[in-house]
């Protein structure tokens, strides 16, 4: 049997549920617009750009394999907190309003989504917890 394309299948099999309207097929899209102007606002100082939105729109196309998709967006998801937690830094005010990520796992979710010692598993399949008052990934 031939290697066949996977990302090349995953175009063929979207484009026909895109055209004989299925909503599924539209609504990931439109969530992965809506990430990559985040993305892009994000990284381009608060501002988004065509430029920046097209390349994180490239990015993720590129990687709609579930297994790469999810890679993807954990490298994005980094991102977006290492520019938070440069823009908060140390001034007080910030840090009351959004608190620190310093301690905070990279990709982990937001800890008021968790609670101490309850294994919380999420739509990714990811299970975090928070242990004493840090967000830890279980799996």
């Amino acid at each position: 049997m031939p290697a066949i394309d996977s990302s090349l299948l995953n175009k063929v099999f979207n484009a026909t549920a895109t055209q004989v309207g299925s909503s599924e097929a539209t609504n990931f899209h439109t969530a992965m617009l809506g990430l990559a102007d985040e993305y892009s606002k994000v990284m381009g100082g608060g501002v988004a750009s065509d430029t920046g939105r097209q390349q994180a729109l490239d990015i993720l196309k590129d990687s709609y394999s579930k297994g790469q998709l999810s890679g993807a967006v954990d490298v994005m998801r980094r991102d977006i907190a290492a520019r938070k937690q440069a823009l908060v830094g140390n001034n007080r005010y910030l840090l009351r309003q959004y608190g620190s990520t310093a301690g905070a796992a990279a990709g982990a979710p937001p800890a008021n989504l968790l609670k101490e010692g309850v294994n919380t598993t999420f739509k990714n399949e990811q299970v975090w917890t928070l242990r004493n008052g840090q967000q830890v990934q279980v799996n």
